[in-house]
C-alpha cells in the first residue's frame, strides 16, 4: 500500500498539472495558486523520499495535461513451460541485478499489444504474439513510485527471434516454475509469475484487475 504522503503529493501533483492545463482560460491568481500546489506537492515528495526538492519540482515541471495514470507493460512468454525473464544493466535502475518480466513504458500511438511486443523484442530480441490480457494491476498496491501507473501483463508466444543482450539488459534466460521461488526477482515479480503460471495450465480464467 502506497504511504500517505506519496498518495497526497501525487494527489495535489494531479491537480495542479490538470489546473495548469487551463493557464490560458483562467485567472492569473489561480495560475499562481496551481503553482504553489505544485511546490507544496514537490516539498511533500522530496520530503517523504529524503531527497533535494529541485529535482521533483524538475520532474513534476515537465509533466503537462490533463493528470492520468501512465501504463506499463510487461510480457509473460511462456515456452516449453519455461517462462521468459531478463536482468537489466543500467546503472541506477530500479530492478538491477534482479530479474524481472521484459517490458516497460507504453509509448504515444502504440497499442498495448504493440507497446509489448516491442519491448519484448528490444529487451530479449524475441518475436512474440499476443495470446491473451492476464491482468491490469495498480502500482499503488505492491510498489509505489513517484508517477502513478496501471501494469498490463500480457501471455505472449514466441513466434521468432534469437536471444540477445544490450546496453540494458545483461541476462536473458528462461526458467521453470520451480525455480522461480530460488532466484531474486524485483518485488512480487515471482508471486505474479506463480499465479500466471495457473493462467497457462487454465486458459478459462479471466482477466485479473485491479
Amino acid at each position: 500500500m502506497s504511504p500517505k504522503w506519496l498518495i497526497w503529493s501525487r494527489a495535489l501533483q494531479g491537480i495542479a498539472q490538470t489546473g495548469l492545463s487551463h493557464a490560458d482560460k483562467i485567472h492569473p491568481f489561480d495560475v499562481d495558486q496551481y503553482k504553489k500546489i505544485r511546490e507544496i506537492a514537490s516539498e511533500m515528495m522530496a520530503a517523504g523520499c529524503n531527497t533535494e526538492i529541485e529535482p521533483i519540482v524538475g520532474l513534476f515541471e515537465k509533466e503537462s495535461g490533463f493528470a492520468s495514470p501512465k501504463v506499463a507493460v510487461r510480457g509473460v512468454v511462456f515456452h516449453e513451460d519455461k517462462v521468459l525473464l531478463v536482468k537489466h544493466t543500467r546503472t541506477g535502475h530500479t530492478t538491477t541485478g534482479v530479474w524481472v518480466l521484459p517490458g516497460g513504458h507504453a509509448e504515444v500511438n502504440e497499442t498495448p499489444s504493440h507497446a509489448v511486443r516491442r519491448e519484448i523484442s528490444e529487451e530479449t530480441g524475441y518475436d512474440t504474439k499476443v495470446i491473451k490480457l492476464l491482468a491490469m494491476t495498480d502500482s499503488n498496491r505492491n510498489h509505489p513510485t513517484l508517477h502513478h501507473r496501471y501494469n498490463l501483463f500480457f501471455q505472449c508466444e514466441i513466434i521468432g527471434g534469437t536471444p540477445k543482450t544490450s546496453w540494458e539488459i545483461e541476462e536473458v534466460a528462461f526458467f521453470s516454475e520451480d525455480k522461480i521461488k530460488r532466484i531474486p526477482t524485483w518485488g512480487d515479480t515471482a508471486t505474479q509469475i506463480l499465479r500466471f503460471y495457473q493462467h497457462l495450465r487454465n486458459p478459462s480464467l479471466a482477466t485479473e484487475f485491479d
